[in-house]
């Protein structure tokens, strides 16, 4: 099952508004779109990634005919499908696309072969009876549903009927598959499971994916590049490890799970390698610093807790990125232990190995403590410029 060349994906200066009781407003509200750019490349599983409001399903939409641009231009396999300056727009019907939506959208009356068969039955009139057959067949088959052709809906798991959505939308050979957060509704160990059959999915039937999610775990496993959004606009471009190590914004390390920063001034660089002084602090933290930011600069140094290691005793003489610390409540985690420390004078979280504590004792002092440090990898620190003071303000008010 392969789909037809020429699946790639052009956006630019795409726009949506939305009215605000009787008018249309063009400032930045939940869901809208501002001036969007976007190259996504044939054969690509492109994510868009962010948190709720901030423009996602809203572009995935415009992409599949669902909405109408405000303004900008969307070109699908090189043929533009909207332009509103142009007065054109192209029925979703007609652009060749399959999509998944996070309810599975399913025809409780029908059985699976029929819902799987809808598609066909109106894009490829004509199809005799055996070839309906072997195109419903195969889509199943792809999905791992085989044999269950004559149950209906309510006789399938969640998992079962989110499969039959995905052959649904693939049956028919799309060049364009659109995900909208299509696993939201399962549980974590099944999620994790289906994760690895879209990509799958993806791979075997060819053409482009985009999927919608805030779930980082999602992006990171289904994702060649990820599409980082906020209020409407592109935040970060790039691959999972980009994205995941390399924040370039204070958004995006915080959505991403950088949960300790510190605002402070670069001091010295060599490099991608750099020196900062948080402020309040007597000792540089070393890190990695953007190119655009020079010496003497203000910035933020950000990095995970599960990347600040707490460990008894006093750290080495002179050791790079270790620092005294005083462990306060520690919370268990499952596959570690997560401290809250002092560290010059400022309130951190850090990550204690389950090997370092039994158990026994106050869950807040472990016996043995009494002199503590913290460690920091110069790898896992990294060093950002200042947050636009403007675009911040506009985000806590909209």
């Amino acid at each position: 099952m392969t789909a037809s060349n020429g699946s790639g994906v052009s956006l630019q200066g795409l726009r949506k508004y939305f009215a605000a009781g009787k008018r249309v407003t063009t400032a930045p509200k939940r869901g809208a779109i501002d001036g969007l750019d976007l190259e996504i490349r044939d054969g690509e599983f492109f994510v868009l990634l962010g948190p709720s409001g901030c423009g996602k399903t809203t572009t995935l939409r415009c992409i599949a005919g669902l909405e109408e641009p405000s303004a900008g231009r969307i070109a699908l396999g090189g043929g533009v499908v909207a332009d509103p300056a142009a007065g054109l727009f192209v029925p979703p019907e007609k652009r060749a696309i399959g999509m998944v939506f996070q309810s599975y959208a399913l025809w409780p009356h029908m059985s699976v072969f029929d819902n799987v068969a809808y598609p066909l039955r109106h894009r490829r009139k004509g199809l005799s009876r055996e070839q309906l057959a072997r195109e419903v067949g195969a889509a199943l088959e792809l999905v791992g549903l085989d044999g269950l052709e004559g149950r209906g809906p309510a006789e399938l798991s969640g998992g079962q009927q989110q499969r039959v959505a995905l052959a649904r939308a693939v049956v028919a050979r799309p060049s364009l598959l659109l995900f909208d957060e299509p696993l939201s509704n399962l549980d974590a160990q099944l999620r994790q499971r289906l994760r690895q059959d879209l990509r799958r999915v993806h791979e075997e039937a060819g053409g482009t994916s985009i999927y919608v999610t805030h779930d980082q775990a999602e992006a990171l496993a289904l994702a060649d590049r990820v599409a980082v959004m906020r209020l409407g606009r592109l935040e970060q471009l790039g691959t999972p490890t980009e994205i995941f190590l390399s924040p370039a914004t204070r958004f995006v390390a915080e959505f991403v799970g950088f949960d300790n920063l510190l605002p402070g001034r670069l001091t010295r660089r060599d490099g991608e390698r750099a020196s900062f002084l948080p402020d309040g602090w007597r000792r540089e933290v070393v890190g990695r610093a953007p190119a655009a930011l020079a010496v003497g600069q203000r910035g933020l140094l950000a990095f995970r807790s599960a990347n600040l290691r707490l460990e008894a005793g006093v750290a080495a003489q002179g050791a790079a990125n270790a620092f005294a610390a005083r462990a306060g409540a520690i919370a268990y985690l499952g596959e570690r232990f997560q401290a809250e420390v002092t560290v010059e004078g400022q309130r951190l979280l850090a990550s204690l190995p389950l090997a370092a504590w039994d158990g026994r004792g106050d869950l807040h002092h472990p016996p043995g403590w009494h002199e503590a440090h913290v460690t920091l990898a110069p790898g896992d620190a990294v060093i950002l410029p200042e947050a636009a003071a403007a675009l911040d303000a506009v985000a806590e008010a909209a």
